[in-house]
């Protein structure tokens, strides 16, 4: 915009200049002053053309080609107006002077007065012959100038064209990197999705297989660790049954042996009513000793295994060894307790044989004496059986226990695989997004290389194109300069 109001005030300027040059010149036709302007005036329409071509190119940027061109061609067509006015002025001045001319005999008198003042001038007209062939030859010119202004037409044309063609060819090369680009994102989507696929079921399998050993491995320890204990706790278990099944065998072969021997013994009734009490409160009192001792052992192992089942998995292992060395040791202690009881069963028994040698006359009483007997035998085969159901319920929470301690080894043991197996999972994916990063950055620094190259050589084309159109254009200022030069003279 500040281009074009620039062309407008030289064009302004040129044709008042013209416009005062034109009425001068008709103003002094006729007198004996006459000045004639219409070479200037031709003149100062080139001129005026010039300086608006040469306002065009100030804005003209070798850069941006294909924006400039189109001000430039504007320019130039606003600029040739002065020369078309001032070519005009001098044509139309030249046709009043000569009509002026044909007028009455004043006016014949008067061309031939300045005829007179011309030919004081002829004196000059030799040294101008050579100025004339000049212009003559200068207007053989003309004819190139327009050829040049052509060509340079041709030129911009071209110029175009090539702009054109390098915009087709940015184009072409965008599509390809864009293709490019595409297939190489393609490429690494998929190496990326085969990636996951490979680690994901490589993951899986290595998973299971470390479960699989993990607790084979565990079953096996476990089996070693307390498989011989518990054996033996159930060989011990099945010694006591058998022990009192012998005892319950020996009780009825002695009910046998009290009742044929019934008649005999009525005589030590008193004798043997004392030493029977204090048998059966013995006995009683030391077999729920027994039971509440080992309850009590019971209850406190069981607190003992409570306790350790929040501690870590060694822990609770040395805890168990120790509650299956504790029911060893107190079975143990209750296979010789009974075996003292049986002892004094023996010794009283002994006793009683001796002193119902001479107890027949009491067999009444004794058989009142049985009586009892037979009721605290029933005692102490109910408190056996009561014996028997606590360690039952003993083993069960032993062998609940043991499945607790398994199933929380395998969690354990899962915990610690599954730890392992995403850490190397974890270092996997690690290392593929470290080799995609490398993929890429590899991409982008062939991008940068490639880019460069293509701009050279379009600013090279460029360069190419504005240095043809400078040599042309200085060669046309060169021909007008040589024709103002001659106009000069003239």
């Amino acid at each position: 915009m500040f281009i074009e109001n620039e062309n407008i005030a030289v064009i302004s300027i040129t044709f008042l200049l013209m416009f005062w040059l034109f009425w001068k010149d008709l103003s002094s036709y006729k007198s004996d002053n006459h000045q004639d302007f219409k070479s200037i005036l031709v003149s100062t329409g080139v001129l005026g053309t010039f300086i608006g071509i040469f306002i065009g190119l100030l804005g003209f940027d070798s850069y941006s080609v294909a924006d400039s061109v189109p001000k430039l061609l504007d320019g130039l067509k606003t600029a040739f107006v002065t020369s078309i006015v001032g070519m005009g002025l001098a044509i139309l001045l030249s046709i009043i002077q000569k009509n002026k001319s044909g007028g009455g005999a004043e006016n014949e008198i008067t061309a031939l007065n300045n005829i007179g003042k011309q030919l004081e001038r002829l004196s000059s007209i030799d040294d101008k012959l050579t100025s004339l062939d000049d212009v003559k030859k200068n207007t053989e010119i003309l004819p190139l100038i327009n050829t040049k202004l052509d060509s340079i037409d041709t030129n911009i044309k071209s110029l175009s064209s090539d702009i054109s063609s390098v915009k087709d060819e940015l184009k072409i090369n965008q599509k390809a990197l864009f293709e490019f680009l595409k297939e190489k994102l393609s490429e690494i989507d998929n190496s990326l999705k085969e990636a996951v696929q490979t680690l994901s079921k490589g993951a899986t399998e290595e998973i299971i297989k470390a479960l699989q050993d993990v607790i084979q491995d565990f079953n096996t320890n476990l089996t070693e660790q307390f498989g011989d204990n518990f054996k033996q706790l159930n060989e011990a278990v099945l010694k006591m049954i058998e022990w009192q099944n012998t005892y319950k065998d020996s009780v009825q072969e002695f009910e046998k042996q009290l009742k044929t021997t019934a008649e005999n013994t009525n005589e030590s009734h008193q004798n043997t009513t004392a030493l029977v009490k204090e048998f059966a409160e013995t006995n009683l009192k030391s077999l729920q000793d027994f039971v509440n001792k080992n309850n009590q052992v019971l209850l406190e192992s069981i607190d003992k295994i409570n306790i350790t089942t929040n501690q870590n998995t060694d822990a609770l292992i040395t805890k168990v060894g120790e509650f299956s060395s504790e029911i060893n040791n107190s079975l143990k202690e209750s296979v010789e307790q009974n075996q003292q009881a049986n002892e004094k069963i023996k010794e009283s028994l002994i006793q009683l044989f001796e002193q119902t040698k001479n107890a027949v006359s009491i067999t009444e009483n004794n058989a009142k004496i049985i009586s009892e007997m037979t009721g605290n035998y029933a005692k102490i085969a109910d408190v056996s059986d009561k014996l028997e159901i606590v360690i039952s319920t003993n083993q069960n929470q032993i062998q609940n226990l043991e499945n607790h301690l398994k199933t929380f080894a395998e969690i354990s043991g899962e915990a610690k695989g599954i730890t392992k197996e995403l850490k190397t999972f974890s270092d996997e994916i690690q290392k593929s997004l470290t080799r995609q990063s490398e993929a890429l950055t590899k991409l982008t620094q062939e991008i940068e290389n490639q880019l460069p190259a293509s701009l050279d050589t379009l600013n090279k084309s460029l360069t190419s194109l504005t240095t043809q159109f400078a040599i042309d254009y200085e060669s046309f200022l060169e021909q007008v300069s040589k024709l103002m030069k001659i106009n000069n003279i003239n």
